[in-house]
């Protein structure tokens, strides 16, 4: 009679190991699937995040920043755009443009101000401003900006040096040139402030464009602003006297 009793307990506990590794597997399973997205366990889906890294739609960057040094060869690795039939530099300055509140002359001024101010913070000396300089970026930007280009060699293959003119090399014994533009959005235009603090962020922002704008050698530079059809040009020549 005992035997039968261990019998019959030994059959109900391994009965009972039984269900419960069987349950463990189930169990296993269904987790191991839910981790696949094999089984929609009601939980909440995580959201996939992915890096995306937008440019700003205000600024776009020119690759290239320029010094010609006296005695050198002026050519430039950009390729030369092309120009629209029957279109020609500017010969003028094209003077103060303006949109609503704005006019260039203040964007221009707010310009060299920040410049001046992120030398001085480095110890660097500060920029003159030089009206003639000045005239000569202005007439790039116009040129850009109604030609619609965006290069240091304007269609006809003149570089910042060409441009200079007799500036070059008699007075400048080497010249510098930053770019950069504005695409009006919906936005508008903002103040000449603003204006001037994102065309100067995005030289900073640049490695290139940086380095040439905190470059100890030069002296003086010109700030031409454009304004027109919703774009905003601004050419930064630098020169170096010494």
């Amino acid at each position: 009679m005992i035997r039968t009793f261990l019998g019959t307990l030994w059959r109900a506990i391994t009965t009972v190991l039984g269900a419960a590794l069987l349950v463990g597997v189930l169990l296993s399973l269904l987790w191991t699937a839910s981790l696949m997205g094999l089984v929609d366990t009601g939980g909440v889906d995580s959201p996939v995040v992915e890096d995306v890294v937008e440019p700003p739609q205000w600024f776009i960057d020119s690759p290239l920043v320029w010094e010609v040094p006296a005695g050198e060869e002026t050519g430039g690795p950009q390729e030369t755009p092309e120009a629209p039939p029957g279109s020609s530099p500017p010969e003028d300055d094209p003077g103060t443009t303006s949109t609503g509140d704005v006019t260039s002359d203040e964007v221009e001024a707010e310009i060299h101000v920040k410049v001046n101010e992120i030398r001085a913070e480095r110890g660097l000396n500060e920029l003159e401003h030089d009206d003639e300089i000045a005239s000569v970026a202005r007439m790039h930007s116009q040129d850009m900006n109604e030609r619609d280009y965006f290069s240091h060699t304007n269609p006809e293959g003149e570089t910042p040096a060409d441009r200079f003119g007799e500036l070059y090399p008699s007075e400048c014994r080497a010249v510098g040139e930053n770019l950069a533009y504005i695409q009006v959005g919906a936005g508008g235009y903002g103040s000449a402030e603003e204006i001037a603090e994102r065309i100067v962020q995005g030289w900073m922002d640049s490695e290139g464009h940086r380095e040439n704008l905190l470059r100890e050698n030069w002296d003086s530079e010109g700030i031409g602003v454009y304004i027109d059809d919703g774009r905003i040009d601004a050419t930064q020549n630098f020169c170096t006297t010494t």
